[in-house]
């Protein structure tokens, strides 16, 4: 069996393509810039730790995929789907369960919608967390079906997880998302029975919701409590989070070159009702937590996701870079997912498939079909 030296060329080759990745250089940026904040601002080292924690495995991530892709990348790209796939089935799953659990808490109560959303949690965050990253569920079951019908199961799990958490933002982003590559055509480069579907998905979960805004009552908690519930008048209501952005811009402009220091923004942020520990803005939170470098760390990511996806050719992987990347990003810009561990590790997968190169005949990681390579 041939040996490979430690010197040879396309094992260097290989990894030096790796490190030139411009995903993995803004991803490995965080860590570096916590390095600097710790010995700078003098900031908590746990807690810093934590922070930098989520940018560090999106790193892994593109690393990994990177790696595994080398070899069988028709089959690798085809799991990453599935992963995605299977991964929002069961987040959706979860979400449901716990729904289906706190429903009686809500059923005849005033503003009983409240009571059952803020129950809603998940492993990888609460209701709106997991809302957000249910969204590229969405669209990566979208595909699967489009091989394989039995994932159809699949789109409506995913549409359910959504609802389960009573998202209102995640399912009009997810709507708007299928509308804007509907209307926008040859321009946004997504096939149109996806678009439509993924339409269709959000068109279902905002109807639904809505109708569970009726039945559960939705409106705004007043009186005693008011301030513990994350989506009346206080705490994470569309006012209140308009706060929590003004405050990240705020803190930004105060620290423009190092920001308060990663996890640092709920120290910022602790004369505003709960939850406050996140500005519920992408931008907003890494510019309040890092400056200018951070933030532009945060652009860069969904810059270099839309210019690889609008570079692929017509098949699922475009479709999920842009759909799917434009909703995650989307999303993130409403509530809290910038520097969670589920969404940096959903962006990275993201930008991972996205890599390619723009030719007819090669797709991400090198694979060249329009549609899914066989039945996944």
């Amino acid at each position: 069996m041939k040996r490979h030296g430690p010197l040879d060329p396309h094992l260097a080759s290989r990894a030096r393509a790796i490190g030139r990745d411009p995903a993995l250089v803004l991803y490995l940026a965080v860590p570096v810039l916590a390095l600097v904040q710790f010995a700078v601002l003098d900031v908590p080292f746990a807690r810093t730790a934590v922070a930098t924690a989520p940018f560090a495995l999106a790193a892994v991530v593109i690393v990994v995929g990177r790696r595994s892709g080398a070899h069988d990348v028709e089959a690798v790209g085809r799991r990453w789907l599935g992963a995605i796939g299977a991964a929002g089935v069961g987040l959706a799953l979860w979400a449901i369960t716990t729904f289906l659990v706190a429903l009686p808490a809500g059923v005849g109560e005033p503003s009983g919608f409240y009571r059952v959303k803020v129950l809603v949690t998940t492993p990888l965050g609460d209701h709106n967390t997991a809302a957000g990253l249910l969204l590229v569920g969405v669209v990566a079951t979208v595909l699967l079906a489009r091989s394989d019908r039995r994932w159809w199961a699949g789109v409506a799990s995913t549409t359910l997880g959504v609802v389960a958490c009573l998202s209102r933002g995640s399912a009009l982003v997810l709507l708007l998302v299928g509308l804007v590559a509907l209307v926008g055509g040859s321009l946004v480069g997504a096939r149109r029975p996806v678009a439509m579907a993924v339409a269709g998905a959000g068109l279902a979960a905002s109807l639904a919701i809505a109708g569970l805004g009726v039945v559960l009552d939705a409106s705004a908690p007043s009186g005693e409590g008011a301030a513990e519930e994350p989506d009346g008048p206080v705490g994470a209501s569309v006012a209140a989070r308009g706060e929590l952005v003004a405050r990240g811009a705020a803190v930004a402009a105060e620290h423009p070159w190092l920001g308060v220091g990663l996890g640092g923004f709920g120290g910022e942020a602790e004369d505003l009702p709960p939850p406050n520990d996140h500005a519920h803005n992408t931008l907003a939170q890494a510019g309040a937590e890092g400056g200018v470098p951070l933030a532009s760390v945060a652009l860069a990511l969904a810059v270099l996701l839309a210019v690889r996806g609008s570079r692929l050719p017509n098949g699922w992987r475009r479709d999920l870079a842009l759909l799917g990347g434009a909703a995650l990003v989307g999303h993130g810009q409403l509530d809290i997912l910038w520097g969670t561990v589920g969404a940096e590790a959903l962006l990275a997968v993201l930008l991972l498939l996205a890599v390619g190169d723009a030719g007819p005949r090669t797709g991400a990681l090198g694979v060249g079909d329009p549609d899914l390579p066989g039945r996944a």
